[in-house]
């Protein structure tokens, strides 16, 4: 039984935790009604709807989360949202602004890598292959020294890619897996 928005929120954490998004929104739902100035309860519900597919919803969330803190780490999740709905511009800004963020923030290694990974990723689906080379080898790097096998996996394919395209060679577009994963 919810008593409490303490447990409210480790509720609607829980059930993210447990893919259970629908649950996670409600209870983002009625922490919000209750408090609308908390901005993880935002990037949360985010979080959810992402996993839904729902990005333009998880957008509008993570713009009021960086509203009310222009520091949260919403800027990363807006990003996803962003290239899962071919919104190139808008996802490199987005991921270039959690970079720039939090590129001495110890524990934000691993999302940092795949904001490093799939800012490449964009890149290299508009042909700017030397950009995405230089992310990708900043990605391989933190990658590399955290011992993330997975991110390793996913890109050295893409490095090889490029390597081997002619300048202006149009590739595919390349969908990070895991990408939630990867919360600060």
């Amino acid at each position: 039984m919810i008593t409490s928005h303490i447990d409210a929120a480790n509720a609607a954490y829980r059930e993210f935790r447990n893919g259970n998004y629908e649950s996670a929104i409600a209870f983002c739902d009625t922490l919000i009604s209750y408090n609308p100035q908390i901005p993880n309860i935002y990037r949360l519900r985010a979080d959810a709807k992402m996993n839904l597919a729902q990005y333009e919803e998880a957008i509008a969330d993570c713009n009021k989360a960086l509203e009310l803190d222009p520091c949260n780490s919403a800027s990363l999740t807006r990003g996803f949202a962003h290239y899962f709905s071919y919104q190139n511009k808008e996802a490199i800004q987005d991921f270039t602004c959690f970079i720039d963020l939090n590129r001495h923030v110890y524990h934000a290694r691993k999302s940092l890598a795949y904001a490093y990974k799939t800012r490449a990723d964009v890149l290299h689906d508009l042909s700017r292959n030397r950009e995405a080379k230089f992310d990708y080898l900043r990605a391989l790097y933190i990658a590399q020294n955290d011992g993330d096998a997975l991110l390793i996996a996913q890109i050295t394919p893409s490095l090889e890619a490029i390597n081997k395209q002619k300048k202006g060679a149009d590739s595919p577009p390349n969908l990070p897996k895991g990408w939630d994963s990867c919360r600060v």
